[in-house]
């Protein structure tokens, strides 16, 4: 489940995927409900009253109450009329809506874990908990529902019992932000036990595999407890989201401005960015102090080339918010495409020093220190740094095998040259480099065998083969 979701571009910038607000929606004072919420009768729909809503979202919301109406004993019409309701911000709909579907269908899994779902939203917590207990009674495995099981029982003071939901997730989660967002609910379960110490050894063994805001904050606040020292260095406050599937199938009823972002996203996508512009443009002037939606609009002015509006945009929306690191990440692409290296790599570092585990950042910090030639030293850390969040590639490797070879650093080109080649056995100028930094420091066996490997992958080695017999010559004469 994600509140703010940022994912990467075809043109390698940041995307913000936000949860409008109500006032962009121009839904203030709007009602579209039941007006007896515990009344399954889909004839208490209220049709009027809806003016200044967006005649779009009217519309299709309609569409999905004549499709009801056409097979009233369908729950699955029932609940994409409750996900058409809750996509768009009206949650006492849904909840009811839902709950006509779960009474068609009590099978479907989805009936009870998205009425669960909006029920969190009303504040109507121990209601929640019973439908997420439905749910899992169908499918018992599917860790979304057990992460949001766990953060229902913490705030329902339920600490043992949300311990225990986690420690299942830690056992069944394959994915890496749920298995993280599993053991962050550990360290809060444990936390508010009154046992900082255990909660500190976890967090300090998940803070080193993934340096996530919220487990550095975490952290922070176990060792404060413990009387121990903290980071002073600023860190963003950001959740850890994971993937549901379930839940993003939501996405396909959103109407509206929120309909608008979700169309200007996949424009963007297909590289329609003049298009996604003119979607943008009226959302960010409705909501100007909205840093998400303008960092969303500078994105498609970086990848349609309109680099100096970006640039204005994201500059704006540093001064009402400096901690959004997509912000900051924005900005550092702008400042590259206009040769400003020194600027640029400024704003990459201040969008790591907010999302340590923003793996395109620490490539693009590696990238700038070299064009800036930094020195190794220097460039050394960034790797170091890069490797501890997974952002080490072995496109990475092979720039920096490279990139100390032309420094004649010939242990530095070995050891990562060495790693590109583990990585990937069929690379040919890989092995072709990894021969030269060999023989460089003597090892002419082993040079020979990596251009033999090279060889066999289609690089042509003679120049290669014959600087190795002219050093291997020199050295014999020298001894």
């Amino acid at each position: 489940m994600r509140l703010r979701k940022a994912c990467v571009t075809s043109t390698g910038r940041w995307w913000i995927d936000v949860t409008v607000s109500r006032c962009v929606l121009c839904l203030v004072g709007v009602c579209l409900l039941l007006t007896a919420c515990g009344d399954s009768s889909v004839d208490h729909v209220i049709e009027d009253g809806l003016d200044g809503v967006d005649q779009d979202l009217v519309s299709f919301i309609q569409g999905k109450i004549d499709a009801v109406r056409a097979q009233e004993q369908s729950s699955r019409r029932r609940g994409q009329l409750g996900m058409a309701y809750e996509a768009n911000g009206f949650h006492d709909a849904a909840e009811a809506t839902y709950q006509q579907a779960m009474d068609l269908d009590t099978s479907d899994f989805r009936w009870p874990y998205f009425r669960a779902v909006t029920l969190i939203k009303l504040v109507r917590l121990e209601e929640a908990l019973d439908d997420l207990n439905r749910a899992l009674a169908i499918d018992p495995t599917y860790v979304p529902a057990m992460l949001v099981k766990g953060e229902l029982l913490l705030d329902l003071d339920r600490f043992r019992e949300a311990g225990d939901v986690y420690r299942q997730v830690v056992e069944l989660a394959r994915d890496q932000d749920a298995l993280a967002a599993a053991k962050i609910g550990q360290a809060r379960a444990l936390l508010r036990q009154d046992d900082p110490g255990t909660a500190a050894e976890l967090l300090n063994e998940l803070a080193l595999q993934y340096p996530h805001p919220h487990v550095i904050r975490l952290y922070n606040t176990a060792k404060r407890r413990l009387g121990q020292p903290v980071s002073t260095s600023p860190v963003a406050s950001a959740a850890v989201s994971w993937p549901d599937p379930r839940q993003k199938q939501k996405r396909e009823y959103l109407r509206g401005a929120m309909g608008r972002l979700l169309a200007a996203e996949k424009l963007m996508e297909a590289g329609r960015h003049d298009q996604a512009i003119v979607l943008l443009e009226p959302l960010v002037a409705a909501a100007p102090d909205d840093v998400d939606l303008s960092n969303n609009l500078a994105a498609a002015y970086l990848a349609a080339d309109r680099t100096e509006e970006a640039r204005e945009l994201l500059e704006r929306g540093l001064v009402i918010d400096p901690d959004v690191y997509q912000s900051h990440y924005n900005l550092a692409s702008v400042y590259r495409g206009q040769g400003e290296f020194e600027q640029a790599l400024y704003h990459t570092e201040q969008a790591l020093q907010l999302m340590p585990t923003l793996s395109v950042a620490h490539r693009d910090r590696i990238d700038l220190l070299v064009t800036l030639d930094r020195g190794g030293e220097e460039v050394r850390r960034a790797m170091e740094e890069a490797e501890q969040v997974g952002a080490a590639d072995s496109d990475t490797l092979y720039y920096l095998g490279l990139y100390f070879g032309e420094r004649e650093d010939w242990q530095s080109t070995i050891d990562y040259l060495t790693r590109v080649v583990d990585l990937e056995p069929d690379r040919g100028k890989a092995h072709l480099y990894l021969a030269h930094g060999l023989m460089n420091v003597g090892l002419w066996d082993a040079s020979e065998q990596a251009l033999l490997t090279a060889a066999r992958n289609g690089i042509s080695t003679e120049a290669a083969i014959s600087e190795l017999e002219r050093l291997r010559s020199t050295a014999a004469q020298a001894r």
